[in-house]
């Protein structure tokens, strides 16, 4: 067992055994849906600086496609420009990706935040 999964697996049986006393046969979903609570918790202020990284992407969309334009043919000149805009904005390329590091909040969503599955009519 890797220790992610031991970590897991440890996690959940203590929550298990921590509310088995007051709910009896029902501590087993309940401890499940603690861990899951806690994890999403835990992963939100990943999730409110990606949303913010992708608002500031969108603003500099028009901006990026004009360096692009302008020294596609040089990707140097390119790069240098791009982290230029990134600094001017206070903001970094790589943050987009945090939630792909730190794991994907949300599953079920579409990227762009929408509910999929059959419960909404789409599959």
């Amino acid at each position: 067992m890797t220790a992610l999964l031991q970590l897991h697996y440890h996690t959940l049986t203590w929550l298990q055994q921590a509310v088995a006393p007051t709910l009896g046969g029902q501590s087993s979903w309940v401890a499940i849906v603690l861990l899951t609570v806690t994890v999403q918790v835990l992963l939100l202020p990943l999730a409110v600086r990606q949303a913010r990284s992708v608002r500031a992407q969108r603003v500099l969309r028009p901006q990026l496609n004009k360096l692009q334009a302008r020294y596609g043919k040089r990707p140097e000149q390119l790069h240098q420009a791009r982290m230029a805009l990134y600094r001017a904005h206070g903001g970094t390329p790589s943050a987009t990706s945090l939630m792909a590091a730190g794991g994907a909040r949300g599953w079920g969503t579409a990227p762009g935040g929408v509910p999929t599955g059959s419960r909404h009519g789409t599959q």
